[in-house]
């Protein structure tokens, strides 16, 4: 535990009752308000209330999480509550690639080509590049556990480049227009989640910044899990989704989980610094060492529990017979002196 486990746990908490209740809104507008081409909302009440209570918890992950106190921490890369999160990734960001690639597929076999089209059929072929490396990272950020890698910091940004190639790539993709809430939702779910995962980058690089990495943390974890869970809820009640795809959604909700455990292990981890224990213990050898050098020790012999335990034993024995020898002492001579008599 470290300074600021307090303040993040809380922080965790207060983030889960804000996603829960946003969610659980646009979820319900997504089913009951959403039209039948899944663009516009008829009412747009219950997406508005939705959308003030993930700002409010915006609000509140960021003012808690930048007032924690300053401290470095051993941010653990091998823990086990990061390896189902990380399967779970890896799956859907694989599934994820294949989808991209049959989308790039069906833009290159349209008769009508356009500057648009062309720039969304060129992202998503990228994207579809960059997912398996972005699955290799997050193998990485478990199978290498020492906290700095050059490695690992190169390929995070396979997967802080396929989250911004695949955010312009719906900018450009004609399936929906650009005013569109659902689109702009992913986007910016894309966007924040690429974001957290440069400053994982600069953990492995040695140049973390833990508040930041904390608040962009919270705020990934919470609007990926709003953009992503109404799809997919929707996708299986109305069988459409009103995101880009099924997949998609998968990602960003294992990387929404993925979040969420690292930041249980930030909660977590131990202090970057020397525990009390083992500087009492340094402390001591250091003054030993000294002592030995200024030869005030003769020799570098250490008194063993045995021999203290010992001392008291010896120090009454010798007192005893310090008491004995002057009780006979004072006997004999009373003897010499009744015998003079």
């Amino acid at each position: 535990m470290n300074k600021s486990s307090r303040t993040l746990v809380f922080s965790i908490l207060l983030m889960a009752v804000f996603t829960v209740a946003a969610t659980a809104l646009r979820t319900a507008a997504c089913i009951i308000n959403l039209g039948s081409d899944m663009i516009y909302f008829n009412d747009r009440s219950l997406l508005f209330a939705s959308v003030a209570i993930l700002a409010t918890g915006f609000a509140a992950m960021i003012l808690l999480t930048t007032t924690m106190p300053k401290e470095e921490i051993r941010v653990p890369f091998s823990a086990q509550v990061l390896y189902v999160p990380v399967g779970l990734s890896a799956i859907a960001t694989a599934l994820f690639a294949i989808s991209m690639l049959s989308v790039y597929k069906h833009l290159g076999g349209l008769l009508v080509t356009s500057p648009t089209l062309k720039s969304a059929e060129m992202l998503s072929l990228i994207t579809a590049f960059l997912a398996p490396l972005s699955v290799v990272h997050l193998f990485l950020s478990v199978y290498i556990p020492e906290r700095r890698s050059v490695l690992r910091a190169y390929f995070s940004m396979a997967t802080v480049l396929m989250l911004a190639c695949y955010a312009s790539f719906l900018y450009f993709s004609p399936a929906t227009p650009l005013n569109s809430i659902n689109k702009i939702t992913e986007q910016m779910a894309c966007l924040i989640a690429a974001i957290f995962f440069l400053f994982e980058a600069r953990i492995s690089l040695g140049r973390e910044m833990m508040k930041l990495h904390s608040a962009f943390g919270t705020v990934a974890a919470m609007i990926t899990a709003y953009a992503s869970i109404p799809s997919i809820i929707t996708y299986f009640v109305r069988g459409t989704t009103p995101g880009f795809s099924i997949e998609a959604a998968a990602m960003l909700l294992s990387i929404s989980l993925f979040i969420f455990a690292r930041l249980c292990t930030l909660a977590i981890a131990s202090p970057d610094r020397e525990s009390d224990e083992m500087a009492a213990l340094r402390e001591y050898a250091q003054r030993r060492e000294a002592e030995l050098t200024d030869g005030r020790i003769e020799d570098g012999t250490q008194i063993s529990i045995t021999d203290l335990m010992d001392i008291p034993k010896d120090a009454g024995a010798s007192e005893d017979r310090e008491e004995s020898d002057t009780a006979s002492d004072a006997e004999s001579t009373s003897q010499t002196n009744n015998e003079d008599n």
